[in-house]
């Protein structure tokens, strides 16, 4: 019988998209905030990308969708909803690596018999 082995990718939160929230707080103008993201949004998202696309197709469709969105928005949509030195920053930092972990602890446990 194969088995399938998972590698959780939630470590990667902590590692890859907190030091880049706390490196575009301290950001004043939007300049260099729109750059800073431009880079981080194309490594994260390729690296991604290769993990979700092995894994499962709904991954790589969504994160292909919110990289669209977030790379090809205009500016002044970006400009609006700049975000800076707020505690929604930090709610996130806490809240966004949880989200994926308990989804995952709770398909495990109600469902035991579902393959990974």
């Amino acid at each position: 019988m194969n088995s399938i082995y998972v590698i959780p990718l939630s470590p990667l939160a902590w590692g890859g998209i907190i030091p880049s929230l706390l490196s575009l707080r301290n950001i004043n103008k939007f300049s260099h905030y729109l750059i800073a993201s431009y880079v981080f949004s194309f490594v994260f998202i390729a690296f991604i990308l290769f993990a979700f696309l092995f894994s499962f197709f709904i991954g790589g469709f969504l994160v292909i969708v919110v990289g669209a969105i977030h790379l090809f928005a205009p500016p002044k949509i970006k400009n609006a909803l700049f975000i800076k030195r707020t505690a929604l920053i930090i709610i996130l930092m806490f809240v966004l690596p949880l989200i994926y972990g308990l989804y995952r602890l709770n398909t495990i446990y109600l469902n035991p018999t579902e393959k990974l």
